[in-house]
């Protein structure tokens, strides 16, 4: 999908279904105020709540920091399981603002009371200010966005909290909590389609703020790597967080894709029958594997030369012409292929929109 390509901005009646409007009270200044606020809201032994009780739902409140960052609560009580844990959703939305409207439904619907962290580059964070409990528009690359706002939440969260990371194209389709875990200490998508990725995916993995504080955790990349099904070493965002795992010995919950029906093999992934993924949200739809096999189609192409490398300038010549015109072929089957999946994306955004079920043509074997 091109990222330069918007969808209209929220009617008043799309924002009035996605914003609870809350209330707003006195501003608080400083972090220190907002952690202070915080623990008078929650109470200071946050485990005390009664799992009989009923949801306490403290007042909405709103915080500014130096930076410009907002704090806009609905600053909740969570009962999961015994104690009184909070939920925090970390999401990074990149130049496109199509997926906030989705991602809110969807998160809304099946999260137990939460507060979502964002950062929004490229898009004017004005209109959507009221839907987050943190937004900002923070600097760097992907991994260096979710770590940013890890910090922040650990800052404020206390151990036996729910994190949650989702990218801005994903979202849960079925209620998600610490069952979700299974007993782990995490649990994330692992893309074994996308080039035998072996590391947790970013597109959602849940863990405890705990857990994250004790393993330092770290969505970088570089410090580990996987040779990939072609042959070619690989890292990407997670690699360092699986690395730091396998240094640790520490076993996690991987969430495979489930999908019963592909309109793509990688694309529009459901994940352990809880989570969508669409894919390339943000960005163009090519994806490693396909570039592997332009790359091998070039090379081919280039290898098929009549006149043996061995002859001076001739067969020098003849591969170069082949390499060139192979090149400008993969170029045109690219375009279709980007094409093609733009089609298929816009219409099953437009459907995500309109239809709550609309990840069933993934889930379930049609009858027809």
């Amino acid at each position: 999908l091109s990222p330069c390509e918007r969808t209209p901005r929220l009617s008043g009646l799309e924002r009035l279904v996605y914003n609870s409007n809350p209330l707003r009270i006195h501003a608080l200044r400083t972090i220190e105020e907002l952690i202070d606020n915080q623990r008078h809201l929650h109470g200071a032994d946050r485990t005390a709540l009664s799992p009989n009780a009923p949801l306490f739902r403290s007042k909405p409140w709103l915080a500014s920091t130096s930076s410009g960052a907002t704090f806009r609560g609905r600053s909740t009580r969570l009962r999961i399981g015994k104690g009184g844990e909070l939920l925090h959703v970390a999401t990074v939305h990149w130049q496109d603002e199509r997926w906030i409207a989705p991602q809110l439904k969807f998160l809304r619907k099946n999260l137990p009371e939460h507060q979502i962290w964002a950062s929004l580059n490229g898009i004017e964070i004005e209109p959507w200010r009221e839907e987050f409990y943190f937004v900002e528009d923070l600097q760097g690359q992907h991994h260096h966005k979710l770590n940013l706002l890890a910090e922040k939440i650990l800052a404020v969260g206390a151990d036996e909290d729910l994190l949650l990371f989702v990218d801005s194209d994903a979202f849960p389709i079925a209620e998600i909590g610490v069952e979700l875990l299974g007993g782990y200490p995490l649990v994330a998508v692992r893309r074994d389609e996308n080039a035998g990725q072996p590391m947790p995916h970013p597109c959602f993995c849940l863990t405890t703020v705990g857990f994250w504080r004790e393993i330092q955790g770290d969505w970088g990349i570089g410090n580990f790597h996987w040779t990939a099904p072609g042959g070619d070493r690989l890292t990407d965002v997670g690699a360092n967080l699986l690395g730091n795992l396998l240094e640790r010995g520490i076993e996690w919950r991987p969430l495979l894709r489930s999908n019963k029906f592909d309109l793509d093999p990688l694309w529009f992934g459901i994940y352990g029958d809880v989570v969508y993924h669409h894919g390339a949200g943000s960005r163009p739809a090519i994806s490693y594997r396909q570039t592997i096999i332009q790359r091998d189609a070039i090379r081919k192409a280039r290898d098929a030369a009549v006149i043996p490398a061995s002859i001076p300038l001739l067969g020098k010549f003849e591969r170069g012409v082949r390499y060139r015109r192979a090149e400008k072929q993969q170029a045109i089957i690219q375009g279709q292929i980007l094409e093609s999946a733009k089609i298929l994306s816009e219409e099953v955004i437009a459907s995500m929109l309109s239809d709550d079920e609309f990840f069933r043509r993934f889930t379930e074997i049609s009858s027809e």
